[in-house]
């Protein structure tokens, strides 16, 4: 009886590890093609439930697969839509900021003479930094709400994370 010739891809279609070997797999007693080598070879990976990929890894020094542990490869399959909708939502975010960098510009609002500013608010009783912080304040409050369409498409793209 003709057995029929082994075929496997060149690399791993996942991770992109050349071909190694052909080992006989510990669970099904199959022959299966690992990638990698020559100290560890690695089975093509699968989808885990959480959409990762993971892989089983043969101890070429060990003589054998570690059979308590998988590897995440640290891949993971995000659909175009999701992709899309991220670089459009980064996008606006990126145009929002371009924006406000522009809403200030040199010409009509030239850099203060801190140390003047100091002394004039001082005679007022206020502080520059109480001054300088409430500004900071107000500015990475409105970014942190400008981010949050961002955000929330990153995280549904990447539920898990």
């Amino acid at each position: 009886m003709n057995t029929p010739e082994r075929w496997c891809p060149e690399r791993c279609p996942i991770t992109g590890r050349p071909f190694f070997m052909w080992i006989e797999h510990h669970a099904s007693a199959q022959m299966v093609p690992t990638y990698g080598g020559p100290l560890d070879s690695y089975t093509i990976p699968v989808r885990a439930d959480d959409g990762s990929y993971e892989c089983e890894r043969y101890d070429h020094d060990a003589g054998g697969w570690l059979v308590d542990q998988v590897e995440d490869v640290g891949l993971r399959v995000v659909s175009d839509d999701a992709i899309n909708e991220i670089l459009s939502t980064h996008d606006a975010f990126a145009d929002t900021l371009g924006n406000w960098s522009k809403a200030y510009p040199l010409s009509a609002f030239p850099e203060p003479d801190l140390e003047r500013a100091r002394a004039v608010l001082e005679a007022a009783g206020m502080t520059l930094d109480s001054l300088s912080a409430s500004s900071m304040r107000h500015v990475t409050t409105k970014l942190f709400a400008e981010f949050q369409p961002l955000r929330g498409a990153i995280e549904a793209a990447f539920p898990d994370q």
